[in-house]
């Protein structure tokens, strides 16, 4: 009996911690806010082009918000952030407004220009001028 607990503990500490912790697809079905993703993300210590990049597979009509959420949470990691998000697909103009928010001190200022609704009517959730991001509304395919 007691070998067989040692061995079950052995085992559990062996997993991955994505194993133990539920994957962004998971978390996102489950609900979660980008935001909670990156933080958890950051948390167990994941890379975040890796983190964004699953966010951009599975939930494209989040995209902009977890850039933006990424850049909250890695200030010192911005520029890395803004390439590997146009390397994604996301609109070069749109994300260098996002960084150059974040760099002066924040994404959702109120007199930032790209604010914190976030369309959903194309596949990578650009902002649009109806959902309030402050974007030109045009699709990004």
């Amino acid at each position: 009996m007691r070998k067989s607990l040692l061995g079950f503990a052995l085992a559990a500490a062996l997993l991955p911690v994505s194993i133990v912790h539920a994957g962004v697809k998971e978390d996102l079905a489950a609900g979660k806010s980008v935001e909670e993703i990156i933080s958890q993300a950051k948390a167990d210590g994941q890379d975040i082009e890796d983190v964004l990049g699953q966010i951009i597979s599975n939930a494209p009509d989040k995209a902009y918000a977890a850039v933006a959420a990424a850049m909250a949470a890695y200030p010192d990691q911005t520029s890395k952030i803004s390439s590997f998000a146009v390397s994604k697909g996301l609109d070069r103009s749109t994300i260098a407004t996002m960084a150059s928010n974040a760099r002066s001190g924040g994404l959702f200022s109120s007199t930032s220009s790209v604010g914190t609704g976030f369309g959903t009517g194309n596949n990578l959730g650009s902002p649009t001028s109806s959902g309030g991001g402050g974007g030109s509304g045009a699709t990004h395919n």
